[in-house]
């Protein structure tokens, strides 16, 4: 296997300088037509991730002849019996050399084999990579949604290099009784745990077996407990060695806000639940329905240090943003006042009722980029997914991408 190492800031100036001088054109054609910020979109097909798409998880590798984007993320044709507001379904991979034009599969991936050279470097492998798991008594029979994947070592692992780890997580077909009003209905796929997958190539994956009856890393909070129905999106920091932060969003009921909580773990494979860190909002406020899909940057010492998380939010109109907080050690968070990036005001654009699942990835001077999931229908699953990147030296101001800024 080729030479592959995760890409640097300063690796990442020179592919952000690429992007802005090569040859989008292609892209451009869609953007302009569908709004700024869009990469790519679901297109109502028979492919994969059809209807609904999210869950972006962006990476940008290097390779021995050249780099290498990839995006995880998640999607779903229609049908399914888990509520349609969800994009989970199943997971796939896509591929790009800067970024911004991306090539996506319809069905499963096929897998480069026998070229003499690695399917990392090759860079064709796109579609889906895990699906549903056929094994009954499972906790990801009806669906998956991707969170995170890093490159990670492990004591207990032989391999040559690093390897690709993958959290996410998924439902079941266990029923959810939910009272709305005076409306009572039994749901599937609402009741969610977390699980952990390994690849030596982030195509070819294997699911890990946790500590949980299901599958699981660890089970949802006991009953009466605020995490006691669902834990979903996780996102893994290693804060030293010996000490990794899972970050998760959780909830007891579909009618109580979702909540941001913390595990933590000594190797990756047993993790204990530790609690809250972050809440829904005041009434009235952008985030007051919840905060969802934590996306955790570690700063830089040039930066100050730190963590930074952004998060997905709903407010009491079903709006969702991204809102943002801070924290000097990563358990302790203050929230940054207000949204840092909300939906679009131009009408009709694919992203004007929500946006959400951020996923940033840090380029060179303290720049970030922002690829995010948008809807352009209030109350439904997204079907695109787009890219901002920060405004000037304000690390909380974001820009959507477009052709016509470049």
């Amino acid at each position: 296997m080729g030479r592959v190492k995760e890409a640097t800031t300063l690796d990442l100036f020179i592919t952000e300088t690429q992007a802005t001088q090569g040859d989008v054109s292609g892209t451009e054609v869609e953007t302009r037509r569908q709004g700024a910020g869009l990469l790519f979109a679901a297109d109502g097909g028979e492919a994969w991730d059809a209807t609904a798409l999210g869950g972006p998880t962006v990476r940008c590798y290097l390779g021995d002849n050249e780099d290498r984007w990839y995006m995880w993320y998640h999607g779903r044709r229609s049908g399914g019996t888990h509520p349609e507001e969800l994009s989970s379904g199943n997971i796939g991979v896509a591929t790009s050399t800067d970024g911004v034009t991306w090539k996506r599969g319809s069905g499963a991936v096929e897998t480069v084999r026998g070229s003499g050279e690695t399917s990392l470097g090759k860079g064709t492998d796109v579609g889906t990579v895990i699906t549903t798991n056929e094994d009954w008594w499972t906790f990801d029979t009806c669906h998956l949604g991707v969170s995170d994947v890093q490159i990670l070592s492990n004591s207990n692992m032989r391999a040559s290099g690093g390897v690709y780890w993958m959290f996410y997580y998924g439902g079941d077909f266990a029923e959810t009784e939910v009272t709305v009003g005076n409306d009572t209905a039994k749901v599937e796929g609402l009741c969610t745990r977390v699980g952990l997958a390994l690849s030596q190539d982030g195509v070819n994956w294997a699911r890990i077996e946790g500590d949980h009856h299901s599958g699981a890393l660890l089970d949802i909070g006991s009953e009466g407990e605020w995490d006691s129905m669902s834990m979903a999106a996780p996102q893994v920091i290693t804060h030293r060695p010996g000490d990794m932060r899972m970050y998760y969003h959780g909830t007891s009921s579909i009618t109580q806000p979702t909540s941001i909580g913390i595990c933590t773990s000594e190797d990756g494979f047993r993790w204990k639940r530790t609690g809250k860190v972050l809440e829904a909002g005041a009434p009235g406020s952008f985030d007051a329905s919840g905060l969802s899909n934590p996306n955790v940057v570690r700063l830089t010492t040039s930066e100050g240090g730190g963590y930074r998380m952004f998060y997905e939010a709903l407010d009491e109109d079903g709006v969702r943003s991204i809102g943002a907080a801070t924290s000097k050690d990563g358990l302790s968070w203050k929230k940054v006042d207000g949204p840092v990036f909300s939906p679009s005001e131009e009408d009709g654009a694919w992203d004007s009722k929500g946006v959400g699942s951020p996923c940033l990835v840090p380029m060179a001077e303290g720049k970030y980029r922002l690829y995010y999931a948008g809807a352009s229908s209030a109350d439904s699953a997204f079907t695109g997914i787009g890219l901002a990147r920060t405004s000037g030296s304000d690390a909380f101001s974001f820009d959507r991408w477009s052709p016509k800024t470049e």
